[in-house]
């Protein structure tokens, strides 16, 4: 198995110029997001994260455009996997894996809230040893509350004795002041955080968010 993973994010700017074998060239994994596909078209992710329950997963008219299935089913069809907390309905159910239970067990819940941190957290349990981060800006105001939850997985990383490639370490230490609390702030603009409680925790805390 691959030691090396590149978590992508969606700031298509820093990833600019790249092609795949720029991420790839010695085997290394490439794991990025959502609609991955918008930003990033000649990408062939070797895993998706979609940690949104549906219809969340395809509400922008803007980005979930075409057929955003197929994209999911042609990562599969060339042997990648589909990261979920629910069963997506029309991709290719072979290609799927939840989130392992053994995340909410193994790690502190406050490095779980976002795609990103989960990405992280997911690759030190899968026994990767370096992790290096692209394209994960985190400026517009959602995304912003997305730092604390991915500091929190960067220090499980070091933790586990897991190299982590952080461009983005200045600038995340210098703006590291919105601190969300796991259960009392499921009302806050944090997109993925209600959905990965309901999945870790259960409906009983995500029925608490106030839409």
């Amino acid at each position: 198995m691959a030691k090396h993973v590149h978590i992508c994010g969606l700031y298509r700017a820093d990833l600019r110029g790249y092609t795949q074998s720029d991420l790839s060239s010695n085997g290394e994994q490439i794991w990025t997001l959502n609609d991955w596909y918008q930003f990033y078209p000649w990408m062939m992710p070797d895993r998706v994260l979609n940690v949104h329950y549906f219809p969340h997963i395809n509400e922008s008219e803007h980005r979930f455009t075409g057929d955003w299935k197929a994209q999911y089913n042609r990562v599969v069809r060339e042997g990648g996997k589909i990261s979920v907390v629910e069963v997506i309905k029309g991709v290719c159910e072979d290609g799927q894996e939840l989130l392992p239970m053994e995340l909410r067990d193994k790690f502190a819940m406050s490095s779980i809230g976002c795609g990103v941190s989960t990405a992280i957290n997911l690759a030190i349990h899968l026994g990767f040893k370096k992790i290096s981060l692209h394209s994960i800006r985190l400026r517009d105001a959602e995304y912003a509350h997305q730092i604390q939850f991915i500091q929190n997985a960067l220090k499980n990383a070091e933790i586990h004795d897991v190299e982590v490639d952080n461009p983005y370490h200045d600038d995340w230490s210098s703006r590291i002041s919105i601190q969300i609390d796991w259960v009392k702030n499921l009302n806050s603009p944090v997109g993925s955080l209600p959905h990965l409680v309901k999945y870790f925790i259960g409906d009983e805390l995500s029925n608490k968010r106030v839409d």
